[in-house]
């Protein structure tokens, strides 16, 4: 199992996919940086009072998380790296050895795992080197509305809080990625999935919830616990899904203060488990073709 794992790592660090989607990710960041620069640096364009002169950490990262799409770059990778051997019909020569299909997974599984970490840890090394050189305020903020309006019952987020929070929730994205990629086993049908996917899962459960709250409505006047029970879900649902608990993070000024960012993590610690289960299940099951 470890010399698996170490051929694995030596041929991550060998492909050029994997330094592709990093330099393009830094691209994205030097981009967004720019972004933040251009707006903060040159306040004599506003004058709207609303505009610190003062950029904080947490809107940088707003703009780092927004535009670098760290998502996308890591669904990209991980549907070119998890299929690769099928692609090229080569896994055999590896179970050929005395590997075991589980012995593959868990080495591709942590090598593919650490590309995208080295990717996550890349967007916000360079972010903070921005926001120390653009004299960033690294203090807590309010979150959502609550930044543009004195409310003191709103709670404040630490910079610490999101990097995590944005660190298992990329993780949980990639446990999905391979269990997608494990499923279609071809290229290019798996990077198309692995960037709309979620989004699509998600449109589609909103719309099944909302299709269920009109029938319950329709035929019934004594439904409001139903109908609680349906909303409370879909709210949650809305929050604590992949794609959007990301979305929320890049969108802090657009009044997305209810997340919780403890239960957040939680959520996509389960997230990471339920879809690495099923991606270890689909190896063990899936014929491996001639």
């Amino acid at each position: 199992m470890l010399n698996l794992l170490q051929f694995e790592f030596r041929r991550l660090f060998r492909k050029t996919s994997f330094y592709v989607c990093l330099a393009i990710t830094v691209l994205l960041v030097l981009y967004a940086l720019g972004a933040v620069a251009q707006r903060y640096l040159n306040v004599e364009q506003y004058s709207s009072s609303l505009i610190p002169i003062r950029p904080t950490m947490i809107v940088i990262l707003n703009y780092s998380l927004k535009i670098a799409n760290l998502s996308v770059m890591a669904g990209v990778f991980s549907a070119l790296y998890i299929c690769e051997d099928k692609a090229r019909g080569t896994i055999k020569n590896i179970y050929s050895l005395g590997y075991s299909r589980t012995h593959l997974f868990f080495a591709k599984y942590l090598a593919s795992a650490t590309a995208v970490s080295i990717m996550y840890a890349v967007v916000i090394l360079i972010t903070f080197i921005g926001g120390v050189l653009m004299n960033a305020d690294f203090s807590p903020q309010r979150m959502g509305l609550s930044m543009l309006y004195e409310d003191s019952s709103a709670k404040e987020i630490s910079v610490l809080t999101i990097v995590v929070q944005q660190y298992f929730s990329i993780m949980a994205l990639h446990s999905f990625y391979y269990m997608v990629s494990e499923l279609v086993g071809n290229t290019g049908p798996s990077v198309v999935l692995n960037i709309f996917a979620p989004l699509m899962l998600y449109i589609a459960f909103m719309m099944i919830f909302s299709a269920v709250l009109s029938f319950i409505t329709q035929i019934s006047d004594n439904s409001e616990a139903i109908l609680a029970l349906i909303t409370s879900v879909t709210e949650a649902v809305t929050i604590y899904w992949l794609p959007t608990m990301i979305t929320f993070v890049a969108d802090l000024a657009g009044g997305f203060g209810d997340m919780d960012y403890g239960i957040s993590i939680i959520v996509n610690i389960g997230y990471i488990i339920i879809f690495g289960a099923l991606a270890l299940l689909i190896t063990r099951k899936k014929q491996v073709k001639n």
